[in-house]
């Protein structure tokens, strides 16, 4: 499956969230929503780190 991702910072530059966004197909997505500080701890290794999913005509299935 291929999808396309977007990494955003919606609203002011003071805003103190970031948005990765997850485009599935036409109307669905997936987002995480992360805190700056997150986002750039996760880029430089540390995982599990907080983030809050948002989903969009998706749905997930935990087995």
């Amino acid at each position: 499956m291929k999808a396309e991702i977007s990494i955003v910072r919606p609203g002011a530059c003071d805003d103190h969230e970031i948005r990765l966004i997850i485009r599935l197909a036409r109307g669905k997505t997936i987002t995480a929503i992360m805190t700056p500080e997150n986002l750039a701890l996760a880029l430089t290794g540390k995982s599990d780190l907080p983030a809050e999913i948002s989903l969009r005509n998706v749905d997930i299935v935990v087995k």
